[in-house]
C-alpha cells in the first residue's frame, strides 16, 4: 500500500507541479474571461458596415421612401449611438453600486482610450438610404448586388464614393404593400442583399422598412390621426421575467439555465479526459524509455497501475475543482445561484469519480500495450466514437430528459455518467429525474468501474512488458482471458 502511495503522489506531482499544467489550469481561465470581455468590447452591437440601401418605391406618390430615408438619416444614427453609450455607461455605474466596489472603479471610463474604445465598440453599421428614380431598371439594380458586378465596379474605381456608397441591399415596395386586397390583407416588399449580409444587419434593415410601410398604411388610413396610439397598441410589452425560489422572486435566465446541462457534462468531460490524457502519455513515455522495466524491479505491475490511476485522480479532482469554483463563483457574483440544485453538485461529483476510473482504466489498459501514441490512437478510435454520443445529442437529452433514448442511455456505460450530468440539472426546473434511476445509474456506474479495474489490470499486467508489434483489440481480449 505504501510503494502504492509514493508511485500516487510521483505520478501527481510529475503532472500538476509543472508549468504547463499549472498555466493551463489557472492562467487559461483567466486569459479566457478577459478575451470573452474584449471580444464582447470588439463586436459590439455587430459587425460593421458602410453601405447604401437603395429604395425602389413603386408606390403612387412614392410615399414610402421618405421614411425610410428618415429613418435611416446620419444624424439619427449618431443619436442613437450617444444613446446607447450613455446606456453603457450607466449599467456600468448601476452594477459597480450592485456590487458595493468603490465609486472610483468607474474614473475607468473617463479614460481617453476607454472612451474612444467604447464609442468604437457601439457604433453600429452605418447604412444611408437612396431612393432611386421611378422607371429605372431594376433588374440591373440587383445585379449591382452581385459579387462579380461589386467587384468590377471596385476594380474601375466607379464607385462613387468607395464603400460608403456601394450598395449592400434594394428594396422594392409596390403598391400592393399600402392598398388591401377584397379580403382585407395587404401586401409585403421585397428585400434583395449582397451574400451573406450579416443577419443582424438584415433584420434591422427589414424591421425599419417594416416600420415605415406601417406608418404609410396608417398615414394613408381615417386613423391617422391616432398613429400614436396605434404604435403603441403594436409594440411588443417587454415581460420582466423571474423564477419563484423558496427564497422569493429571481431573476431568470433562459439561457443560463439552457445551458446549464452542457456546462456540468463539459466540465465532467474537461476534467476526466484531461487527466486520462496524461496518464496515456506517461504510460507510453515510461514504457517506451523502458523506465517503466526499472520500477517494476521495485514494484509489483497493479501497485504500478494503481498508484499511477491514482495520482492522475488527483490531477482530475484539481480540474474539476477549480473549474468549478469558478463557475459556481461568477453564479454567485451575477446573482444565478438559484440556478444550481447543491443536490446535483454533489451528484456531478459522484459521476465525476465512476467516469475519472472508467476513462482512466481504458488509458492505462492501452497505454501499458503499446509504445508510442500513435498505436494508442487506432485502439482509441472505437471507444471514442461511443464516448461522442453525450457531445453531439447534448441538445435532444436536455430537452427531454425524462425520455426514452436518454433513460436507456443513462444505463450504458461508459457514457451513463455523462448521460446523467446532462439530465440531472435539465429536468430540475420540470419533472426530476427518478430516485430509482439515479441510484441505478450510479450502481451500474460503480459495477462498470469494478469490470474496467479488473480488465484493466489483466492487460496492465501483460502488456507493460511487451514490445513489438501492437495489438489489436481482440488481442486484448486474449490478454483478459488468460491473465
Amino acid at each position: 500500500m505504501l510503494r502504492t502511495f509514493h508511485v500516487a503522489v510521483r505520478e501527481f506531482i510529475s503532472t500538476a507541479l509543472t508549468r504547463g499544467f499549472i498555466f493551463g489550469v489557472f492562467v487559461l481561465p483567466v486569459m479566457i474571461f478577459f478575451i470573452a470581455i474584449a471580444a464582447k468590447a470588439i463586436i459590439g452591437d455587430g459587425p460593421k458596415l458602410s453601405g447604401t440601401l437603395l429604395i425602389a418605391d413603386m408606390t403612387t406618390g412614392q410615399q414610402i421612401a421618405p421614411l425610410i430615408e428618415a429613418r435611416f438619416d446620419p444624424a439619427k444614427q449618431e443619436a442613437a449611438a450617444k444613446e446607447k453609450i450613455a446606456k453603457a455607461r450607466q449599467m456600468a455605474k448601476d452594477k459597480v453600486k450592485e456590487l458595493g466596489l468603490p465609486e472610483e472603479a468607474t474614473e475607468a471610463l473617463n479614460n481617453p482610450m476607454a472612451q474612444q474604445a467604447l464609442e468604437g465598440a457601439m457604433a453600429g453599421p452605418m447604412i444611408i438610404a437612396r431612393r432611386i428614380e421611378p422607371g429605372a431598371d431594376i433588374e440591373k439594380l440587383k445585379d449591382s448586388l452581385k459579387p462579380s458586378e461589386r467587384k468590377s465596379l471596385s476594380d474601375k474605381g466607379q464607385s462613387e464614393a468607395g464603400a460608403q456608397a456601394s450598395p449592400v441591399a434594394l428594396v422594392v415596395v409596390n403598391d400592393s404593400a399600402l392598398k388591401a386586397d377584397a379580403s382585407g390583407q395587404f401586401g409585403g416588399y421585397e428585400l434583395f442583399t449582397i451574400p451573406k449580409l450579416d443577419f443582424q444587419i438584415q433584420g434591422d434593415i427589414s424591421s425599419t422598412v417594416s416600420q415605415s410601410v406601417i406608418d404609410a398604411r396608417i398615414a394613408g388610413s381615417d386613423l391617422k390621426d391616432q398613429a400614436a396610439r396605434i404604435r403603441a397598441m403594436l409594440a411588443r410589452p417587454a415581460a420582466d421575467v423571474k423564477s419563484m425560489t423558496n427564497e422569493g422572486a429571481k431573476s431568470s435566465a433562459g439561457d443560463i439555465s439552457m445551458l446549464l446541462p452542457v456546462a456540468f457534462m463539459l466540465l465532467l468531460w474537461i476534467s476526466t479526459f484531461t487527466a486520462g490524457q496524461y496518464l496515456l502519455t506517461t504510460t507510453i513515455e515510461e514504457k517506451s524509455s523502458r523506465v517503466m522495466e526499472v520500477v517494476l524491479s521495485a514494484v509489483s505491475p497493479m501497485q504500478l497501475m494503481v498508484g499511477k490511476i491514482l495520482g492522475q485522480m488527483g490531477v482530475a479532482s484539481v480540474l474539476m475543482l477549480v473549474y468549478l469554483g469558478a463557475g459556481v463563483g461568477s453564479l454567485a457574483v451575477f446573482s444565478f445561484m438559484h440556478l444550481i440544485d447543491p443536490a446535483s453538485i454533489a451528484l456531478l461529483l459522484v459521476y465525476f469519480f465512476i467516469a475519472f476510473f472508467l476513462i482512466a482504466c481504458m488509458m492505462a489498459a492501452i497505454g501499458s500495450a503499446v509504445t508510442d501514441l500513435r498505436e494508442a490512437q487506432s485502439l482509441m478510435t472505437p471507444v471514442m466514437l461511443v464516448m461522442f454520443i453525450p457531445l453531439m445529442l447534448w441538445m435532444p437529452i436536455s430537452r427531454n430528459p425524462n425520455g426514452m433514448f436518454a433513460t436507456v442511455c443513462s444505463f450504458i456505460p461508459p457514457i451513463s455518467p455523462f448521460v446523467m450530468v446532462i439530465r440531472i440539472p435539465a429536468a430540475a426546473g420540470s419533472v426530476p429525474v427518478p430516485i430509482w434511476q439515479i441510484a441505478l445509474s450510479i450502481a451500474v456506474g460503480l459495477a462498470s468501474v469494478v469490470v474496467a479495474c479488473w480488465a484493466a489490470a489483466k492487460i496492465f499486467r501483460i502488456g507493460v512488458l511487451m514490445y513489438g508489434k501492437p495489438p489489436s483489440v481482440g488481442t486484448l481480449i486474449k490478454w483478459i482471458r488468460m491473465a
